[in-house]
């Protein structure tokens, strides 16, 4: 490895098992990604897929938010479906949402400073939240889901650049083609949900030194895709040179 590619910093102290709160996740070592607050994202490649309508979305990451002081929306996850974005986003002093412009499900309880796993659901007919593996928030409204392919992870964009970008740390974020139960949302927090059927991406964030993050579903690694959802390319990573910063072990 040259110079020009060790860190600048030291790397944060690894969580420990206790902390992150599921065993299977840690035994698979993987790395993390934190993003700075400003400007630190995950761009998404479409892989040239025509919009598909899909039955449900279920949006799950493991995420360890930074200091929420004076922050105020942080996006862990921005969809922009075809008639409107969904979003799934930490707001101040704890509490996080999904939803489409003025139509969010709404939870307290995200903790910063501590891993935990937060899910969004979203069906034809409502919103869910689920974090470490229980339902914590619901709503009944129609929503129509159309996915054009774009994602951006950890901020959501506006105009010509970025807003609301999250500060803290991120693993393993996926995205499924249908929503998701209580049962099969813990097992996906144990990384025991089998990916088919219906996994539209799988983005495991541990490539080391590199600057991508290839969709690991099943439905990417065909010719070709059966995902609008390609890699993940790493932009601006708390001001090292685009890599994952720390190693759960």
């Amino acid at each position: 490895m040259s110079p020009a590619w060790k860190p600048r910093c030291p790397a944060p102290a690894c969580p420990h098992k206790e902390i992150l709160g599921d065993p299977v996740f840690h035994g698979l070592d993987h790395v993390v990604v934190e993003l700075n607050g400003a400007g630190g994202c995950l761009e998404i490649r479409p892989t040239g897929l025509a919009p598909m309508q899909v039955p449900g979305l279920t949006l799950e990451a493991w995420v360890r938010p930074g200091s929420q002081e004076g922050a105020g929306s942080q996006t862990l996850v921005n969809l922009p479906l075809k008639d409107r974005p969904l979003c799934l986003q930490l707001l101040p002093r704890g509490a996080w949402e999904l939803g489409q412009e003025r139509t969010w499900v709404r939870a307290n309880g995200v903790r910063p400073g501590r891993w935990q796993h937060l899910a969004g659901v979203c069906r034809r007919d409502g919103l869910a939240l689920y974090r470490n593996g229980s339902p914590v928030a619901s709503l009944r409204t129609p929503t129509r889901l159309v996915l054009p392919g774009e994602a951006v992870v950890g901020a959501r964009p506006r105009g010509d650049g970025l807003a609301d970008c999250y500060r803290g740390q991120l693993a393993r974020v996926r995205l499924w083609a249908r929503a998701l139960g209580d049962e099969e949302i813990r097992l996906a927090m144990a990384g025991r949900l089998p990916a088919e059927p219906g996994q539209l991406a799988d983005w495991p964030l541990d490539e080391g030194f590199g600057i991508v993050s290839p969709n690991r579903a099943p439905a990417a690694q065909v010719e070709p895709p059966a995902t609008p959802f390609g890699d993940a390319r790493f932009r601006i990573v708390c001001g090292w040179p685009d890599y994952v910063i720390a190693r759960i072990a």
